[in-house]
């Protein structure tokens, strides 16, 4: 049977006519990966199948994260595409079987912990980064997850290679990445503020791993709503919380960690980009060329224990219930949104306000809307977004000016914050009248990224990004 081709050069034999496809070792939001033994040598591989449904019919963005594979294939510090299969239904890749586990997991098993260990897992990660970084190459989900041991030796835990390259882009020369993209816990600040971004948003998803590893906690975290609730602890969103790059060194956690290792940290968890250390200049600091302690770390160990027990335990509706809520609501929403403050509500107001009037336009308020409501699991009919807005303005102008101003927009917003799920009439395959049907073209959305124009930007323009 023949079809459309994501990758031009993958075989379209059926995978299993070389392979002996077995147990299922993982499975996220757009692929499971097998385990798969080749007939002719016994070698075991990982199998990835990565559903062409997904994507909307977008079939040429799910080729971008094998190109990237293919780009990185002959560094040791990643792992390693083996080859590309493809059927109607899948893209299918075969990758090397990394059988250590998860870096945390590892640690966790071992029992015992020391700073030194510390730093060879960073410079390990580090020489990845910056083979990475060189073919102008963003990771975009740096995280525990995304950090496997090769060998499956309880001690071996400084052999790690970085995996899922699902999230990444690869930046033409001169150009920088725009769009919300990784895990809430790990993204940069420049992220979170929808500013241009280049690799050294990965070295702060670093600073958060090494944070991580000599803390055995997050430094950036949403506060208790028990402790909001009395007064504790001030109601902040995340996001708002990784912008402000302020965390804490907690005594109890941090009073055996030597000054160049709380130092290295410090330099990664920088706000600034520019003043951010480079994969390069990271692999320089002395906390990664010099001595560091070999004492166990005990009481980190079972922080660590503490806080991997915390990230096992989530299920798997809950990690997509997140994954959507950050998908639909980009920087402009959040796990609080219902509870947003009138400060942030007015800087999304001022961007959105393009010449400055201080009202927003159909054209205008239909911009704003795709933002808060982009990334979510359908796409968007463009002629029913413009209806929308008009709709909208026509039931929160209250003065008739054919426009919204601040405090009307507002109400609007905190409305679609309190019901932040796409209106059916939006969507993709909603009725319209047969003319529209006639001469609306389909264009799907890609739930992934690309190296499109509609995600980078010059260089040269970032500097008059908004803050």
């Amino acid at each position: 049977m023949s079809f459309e081709k994501v990758f031009p050069t993958a075989k379209t034999t059926p995978v299993s006519d070389e392979f002996d496809i077995s147990a299922t070792l993982g499975e996220g939001s757009f692929a499971v990966v097998k385990k798969g033994v080749k007939k002719s040598t016994k070698q075991s591989f990982a199998v990835k199948y990565i559903s062409k449904a997904n994507f909307d019919g977008d079939l040429e963005e799910l080729g971008n994260e094998v190109h990237l594979m293919l780009d990185v294939m002959n560094s040791p510090y990643v792992v390693r595409l083996v080859d590309v299969y493809e059927s109607e239904k899948d893209l299918i890749l075969i990758l090397d079987l990394i059988s250590g586990g998860e870096l945390f997991e590892k640690i966790v098993q071992k029992g015992t912990y020391s700073e030194a260990d510390t730093s060879k897992v960073m410079k390990q990660i580090l020489l990845g980064l910056m083979e990475i970084h060189a073919k102008n190459i963003i990771h975009r989900d740096l995280k525990p997850e995304n950090l496997l041991c090769v060998s499956p030796d309880i001690n071996a835990v400084d052999d790690v290679k970085i995996a899922d390259f699902g999230e990444s882009i690869k930046l033409p020369e001169d150009e920088l990445a725009i769009g919300l993209r990784g895990s809430p816990s790990y993204i940069a600040p420049e992220i979170w503020l929808e500013e241009p971004y280049g690799p050294k948003a990965d070295m702060w998803s670093l600073g958060v791993v090494a944070f991580i590893l000599l803390g055995g906690y997050l430094p950036f975290e949403e506060p208790d709503p028990d402790d909001v609730e009395a007064g504790k602890a001030e109601d902040k969103e995340l996001s708002e919380i990784v912008i402000a790059g302020k965390y804490k060194f907690e005594e109890d956690a941090w009073n055996d960690v030597s000054d160049t290792a709380k130092d290295f940290v410090k330099k990664l968890l920088v706000v600034d980009p520019e003043k951010r250390l480079s994969s390069a200049e990271a692999l320089m600091h002395s906390f990664i060329m010099g001595s560091s302690s070999t004492k166990a770390r005990t009481k980190a160990l079972d922080s660590l224990k503490n806080f991997n027990a915390k990230r096992k335990w989530q299920s798997v509706a809950e990690v997509v219930m997140a994954a959507n809520k950050l998908k639909r609501l980009s920087a402009f929403g959040s796990e609080k949104a219902k509870k947003t403050s009138k400060s942030r509500i007015k800087r999304i107001f001022d961007q959105a306000d393009k010449d400055g009037s201080g009202s927003l336009d159909k054209e205008e308020l239909r911009s704003v809307l795709r933002k808060i409501f982009r990334k979510s699991d359908v796409s968007f009919d463009s002629k029913q977004m413009r209806k929308y807005a008009a709709l909208q303005i026509a039931e929160h102008d209250s003065d008739g000016s054919g426009t919204i101003d601040f405090e009307e927009f507002a109400e609007l917003y905190q409305k679609i914050m309190d019901d932040p799920e796409i209106p059916d009439d939006l969507k993709k395959g909603a009725k319209t009248s047969e003319k529209e049907q006639s001469s609306s073209k389909s264009k799907s959305r890609s739930k992934k990224s690309s190296s499109s124009s509609s995600s980078t930007k010059k260089k040269s323009s970032s500097s008059s990004s908004k803050k």
